[in-house]
């Protein structure tokens, strides 16, 4: 008799969650109930220090490397939840030495170390980490790591070379050995160490760590939240309608200056000139807040990668499973095209997820496995996304773009006025999807129209708006303010170099870390470049006046590209320093200073007059609907 059981897709799903689940809950019932902890990896930051180091003892310290794996190093660190010493030698002799180091700990006293074993492909490690003898007492720690103890100990394990000690200083703890206090890689010989040798670590943890911590905490569960929210909101509330709203927009210069006078009469704003100020003292404490950071949260486990992926695991399932039953329900939620390729970097953060669990679980899994097979897949996984985004960037850049030719208006303006100038126009294109009113000139030659431009200026208006583009390519704007900023981050680039060579302290050392960082690069980029970028403007401006040869239309022209863009027609004293455009005002009345010179009749009012008079009215009907979304 034949006994037949049936399930459906969805149980199957459910069966297969729920043994996901029970494994996970086994490797880290697993992680904590092990009385020595087995990963996987070199201690590679040791070995790449000692090496840099090495050339204080030439050809004296011990290295051992992948051709000399026999050497062995006892490396003494520690910090705020931190006492560690790493023994590190070959590979094949961990197994044989584990009772010993077994033994060592109970002869010391020190059975409440936690050990882990790192294995490597060649060279291997003990971590010996004495965290629960560490004495905090409010926000300061202080440990003491019985180096001489341990090195007396294992004297006697029969390693094929004297073993070498290092005592890993650091600049923000207090980290003493004999008295002194260690900064950096400290390299001594066994018999530079007695038995009764201590690495004393005192470290505090300060206000600004605590304001980091929160702060930083604060985003990243507000991240988490807000797309909890976004993926449960549908099945809680239901699915609704998309719902476009357009604001509202000036209809005049005057209206879209009102508004920026209204906005810059707000407190805050009168704090922008010092805002790089505030912005450079907390890139400074950076480093240090998010170092102290650490030293206010529990230390769980050594293990803690664990509960740091642990988030992004769940979040992942939660996304999963709520798709699934709004699918169930019947939901058809639409995602942007601008959208749908980030999908394709859930890649690496899913290849880091399963790689980090067999590297703590199951470290022998991934030995087999040849090391160039594994080269190779990393390199042609691990980009992958990034190449996807890439190719359907430009795959959607030449959908959202259209070439004009010989025919059209725009072209044939272009054309004669670049004739007129004896240039060349490369070519003339049009961005479909940008609905802002713009134009801007390539690198390459390319003069770029965007659709609001086409759709909501008049033809003449266009034709100045090129002959204003055609003199940025007639001046080589474009190519020397690339090169402006290749020269600036050079400078930076350099000064930076040079800091970290010389022997400055280590708090200008770290503030240096972070001029060639965007964070402040661009900004200081932007201030360095806008006197360029206004000077080429006024350049442009003069060009586009002598091509059409008629200052109305120019200055028409220019007004209703603000007006369109709810910009206003004068700046305060501190945008327009840094502005890369002059304001309106600047410009027409620069402008008009060079028609005269040009021998133009035109009124001491007429820029007045344009400013007062230039106005736009908006669309009857605005596009909404299901064309909003994909």
């Amino acid at each position: 008799m034949n006994v037949r059981a049936d399930c459906s897709p969805a149980s199957l799903g459910y069966i297969r969650g729920v043994m996901v689940l029970a494994l996970l809950f086994g490797m880290l019932s697993s992680l904590f109930a092990q009385q020595i902890h087995e990963e996987m990896g070199n201690p590679n930051p040791f070995i790449i220090a000692i090496r840099k180091a090495v050339n204080v003892f030439p050809g004296v310290f011990p290295n051992p490397t992948v051709d000399e794996p026999d050497g062995s190093l006892v490396i003494a660190s520690g910090d705020f939840h931190n006492a560690d010493v790493t023994i590190v030698l070959e590979k094949s002799r961990l197994d044989g030495l584990k009772p010993k180091v077994m033994e060592m700990l109970s002869r010391l006293g020190l059975t409440k170390t936690y050990v882990r074993v790192k294995r490597g492909r060649v060279i291997g490690s003990f971590d010996l980490e004495f965290n629960a003898y560490i004495d905090q007492k409010g926000n300061h720690s202080h440990s003491s790591i019985p180096l001489g103890k341990v090195l007396d100990s294992i004297r006697d394990w029969d390693l094929p070379q004297p073993t070498g000690v290092v005592i890993k200083g650091s600049d923000l703890y207090n980290i003493g050995f004999k008295g002194d206090d260690v900064l950096g890689i400290r390299l001594l010989w066994p018999k530079d160490v007695s038995p009764g040798d201590t690495v004393e670590v005192n470290a505090d943890r300060h206000w600004y760590g605590l304001a980091a911590g929160m702060l930083f905490g604060g985003v990243v569960i507000f991240a988490l939240g807000t797309v909890t929210w976004s993926v449960f909101k549908p099945i809680i509330k239901g699915p609704t309608d998309p719902v476009v709203t357009v604001p509202a927009k000036p209809k005049t210069l005057q209206e879209s200056q009102a508004q920026y006078d209204k906005l810059n009469s707000k407190k805050f704003a009168r704090l922008a000139p010092i805002l790089p100020m505030i912005l450079l003292v907390l890139l400074v404490s950076l480093r240090s807040g998010l170092e102290d950071a650490f030293n206010w949260l529990p230390n769980l486990t050594p293990s803690m990668e664990i509960w740091l992926f642990l988030p992004v695991v769940v979040l992942i399932a939660i996304g999963a499973i709520a798709r699934r039953v709004r699918r169930k329900q019947g939901e058809q939620t639409p995602t942007g095209r601008a959208m749908k390729p980030l999908r394709y970097l859930m890649i690496p953060i899913a290849l880091m997820v399963v790689f980090l669990i067999i590297q703590i679980q199951a470290p022998n899994l991934l030995y087999g496995i040849p090391p160039e097979v594994l080269r190779w897949t990393l390199i042609c996984i691990i980009p992958s996304p990034l190449i996807v985004l890439l190719l359907t960037s430009r795959k959607k850049g030449q959908k959202s773009t259209v070439k004009l030719g010989p025919g059209d208006i725009d072209y044939d303006a272009a054309l004669t006025l670049a004739g007129q100038a004896k240039m060349k126009l490369r070519r003339l294109i049009v961005m479909t999807e940008t609905e802002t009113t713009n134009a801007f000139a390539r690198v390459d030659g390319t003069v770029v129209l965007t659709k609001g431009a086409r759709e909501k200026l008049s033809d003449q208006d266009r034709r100045c708006v090129i002959a204003h583009e055609l003199g940025h390519l007639k001046g080589r704007h474009v190519p020397f303010l690339m090169a402006l900023s290749l020269v600036i981050w050079g400078v930076l680039l350099g000064g930076e170099i040079w800091i970290r060579n010389s022997k400055l302290p280590p708090a200008i050392i770290d503030a240096s870390r972070i001029l060639t960082s965007p964070v402040l690069f661009l900004p200081l980029l932007l201030v360095v470049r806008s006197p360029f970028q206004r000077k080429a403007e006024f350049a442009a401006d003069k060009f586009a006046l002598e091509a059409i040869g008629n200052f109305t239309d120019v200055a028409e022209a220019l007004a209703k590209i603000h007006l369109l863009n709810a910009s206003p027609h004068t700046l305060t004293k501190f945008h327009e320093s840094i502005a890369s455009h002059p304001s309106l005002v600047k410009r027409l009345n620069a402008l008009r200073d060079v028609a005269v010179q040009m021998g133009m009749v035109v009124p001491e009012n007429e820029v007045q007059r344009i400013i007062e008079s230039v106005k736009i009215e908006e669309p009857a009907e605005v596009s909404q609907g299901e064309d909003a979304v994909d």
